[in-house]
């Protein structure tokens, strides 16, 4: 059982949570900036979206959670912060 705790529970807890937090903050960044250089999905840069994956499970793999399940999180998050904008419905 204490395996099942700390290496499954505790894991997928970090992962989610994790993902959902920078899906978050990402999506404050990326569409509501106030500064239009920081807008990174009005100019329709398509690597952001890979270097935000890739953010997500590097910071979730350093806190020892699921680097896959927060990669997950995050595009949910992320596309969840702006569902009208026309980045989101590619």
């Amino acid at each position: 059982t204490h395996w099942a705790w700390s290496d499954v529970l505790v894991r997928i807890g970090v992962g989610v949570a994790a993902g959902v937090a920078i899906g978050l903050l990402l999506g404050q960044v990326l569409f509501r900036s106030r500064a239009r250089s920081l807008r990174l999905a009005e100019q329709g840069e398509g690597f952001v979206a890979l270097a935000a994956m890739f953010l997500s499970y590097g910071v979730t793999e350093a806190l020892h959670g699921y680097g896959f399940l927060a990669v997950f999180a995050t595009a949910c998050a992320l596309r969840r912060s702006e569902r009208s904008h026309g980045y989101n419905k590619v």
